[in-house]
C-alpha cells in the first residue's frame, strides 16, 4: 500500500475523533509518498497507517492525512481482530510483544527483522 500525504494536521472534526492524540506532530511532508507498513482499523471513523516519518521513525498516523496511491493490501500482512473491535493488518513480526519499542530502541534482532520487512514491502510496491 502506498499513500501520499495530503495534510500534516487533522481538521477540527478529525481532532475530536482522535481525542488525546489530536495535537500530536506526525513529521510528514505534504505531497510526499509513503510506504504503508501496517494498517489498523481502530473504529468506524479512525484508521491508522504505520509509516516511516520524515525522521525515519515507524509510527501510526491517522489515515485521513493521506490519500491512496496504491490501495492494495500487502500479501505479507496478517489480519487479526481484537475484543475491542480493532482490526489490524500487520506483518506477523509486528505482533511480537514490544516489537515497536524494541525497534525504537534499536534492538539488533528487531532492526534486522524490520529491514527484511521493509525490503519485502518495497519490492512488492516497487518503491526505490
Amino acid at each position: 500500500m502506498l499513500v501520499v500525504c495530503t495534510s500534516i494536521e487533522p481538521s477540527q472534526k478529525q481532532k475530536q475523533l482522535l481525542g488525546k492524540y489530536a495535537n500530536r506532530a506526525f513529521h510528514l511532508t505534504i505531497g510526499k509518498k509513503y510506504l504503508v507498513f501496517a494498517l489498523t482499523i481502530a473504529s468506524e471513523n479512525v484508521h491508522y497507517v504505520q509509516i516511516l516519518t520524515d525522521y525515519g521513525h515507524l509510527v501510526s498516523v491517522p489515515f485521513f492525512l493521506f490519500s491512496f496511491l496504491d490501495s492494495r493490501v500487502s500479501r505479507y500482512w496478517e489480519m487479526r481482530t481484537f475484543e475491542d473491535g480493532v482490526v489490524t493488518f500487520w506483518p506477523p513480526s509486528f505482533y511480537t510483544e514490544f516489537y515497536h519499542d524494541d525497534l525504537f530502541e534499536e534492538i539488533d534482532s528487531v532492526v534486522q527483522d524490520f529491514t527484511q520487512v521493509r525490503i519485502r514491502l518495497e519490492r512488492e510496491f516497487e518503491v526505490s
